[in-house]
């Protein structure tokens, strides 16, 4: 019998923690609480990190597939203080869409430095409360679904609720971002050497032209350019200056 009960428990640990969209994916358990560092700590074992909650879309979707609770402890979210700015751990940012629930946040207990989710049957479900963060409360966790094969080499994925997007990088543009941004031809200076390499070509995105100047010439200004996205080299190209005066003793 005990045996039985184990198993049937697995079984519903699978069915909770397995929501599929088309964009990231969630994972979820609904019998286990943590701390909010354990559910950090498991999200990025098992996962990709901490849900983010960062717009009304992803509020929405997670009021339909979390289990409504009738009081706390609600759910753990991937927002903390941090240096005293409420900031989403999984990207660094901090926070510009707000949901905090009425006279929240109050850090009543003067230590209250993380959020919870609500998700319940009355009108605070998809509200946020601060709350102590060693509290244990059940974890909610995001994965990265965009495969290595949605986007080209020049774009990167960007990924929402039902939705993920391929958007070109810096110093990348046209039709499925192939195109790569070019800096202006460099020459040779008078009495010196140049050697340009790079990824995409000698005078294109990341590409790195270094120079010399024969012997009793003085290189005036940087000894290596690079190509930047905006198309720009990072310096003005540099010259030899007139012959150094050799004394002899």
């Amino acid at each position: 019998m005990t045996g039985g009960v184990v198993h049937i428990g697995v079984l519903i640990h699978l069915w909770f923690s397995l929501v599929n969209v088309e964009g990231w994916r969630y994972h979820f358990l609904n019998n286990t609480m943590k701390s909010w560092n354990e559910t950090r700590s498991w999200c990025q074992q098992q996962y990709t990190d901490i849900v983010m909650v960062h717009d009304e879309n992803v509020t929405l979707f997670l009021q339909k597939i979390l289990t409504k609770k009738s009081s706390s402890p609600y759910y753990w979210m991937g927002l903390q203080k941090i240096n005293g700015n409420w900031t989403w751990v999984a990207n660094g940012q901090t926070v510009n869409y707000e949901n905090w629930a009425t006279n929240e946040p109050n850090n009543n207990m003067s230590n209250e430095n993380c959020v919870e989710l609500y998700i319940s049957k009355d009108d605070k479900s998809g509200k946020w409360n601060d709350d102590g963060c060693i509290n244990k409360k059940y974890p909610v966790c995001q994965q990265a679904q965009c495969p290595n094969s949605t986007c080209t080499a020049g774009e990167d994925c960007i990924e929402q609720v039902n939705n993920f997007t391929c958007v070109c990088k810096p110093g990348f543009s046209g039709p499925k971002c192939k195109k790569v941004i070019s800096c202006d031809q460099l020459s040779t200076p008078t009495h010196g050497k140049m050697k340009c390499s790079g990824p995409f070509g000698n005078h294109s995105l990341n590409s790195t032209c270094t120079f010399s100047c024969a012997g009793g010439y003085k290189l005036s200004g940087t000894a290596e350019l690079k190509c930047s996205s905006s198309g720009a080299w990072s310096a003005p190209p540099p010259s030899c200056a007139g012959a150094i005066s050799i004394s002899k003793l």
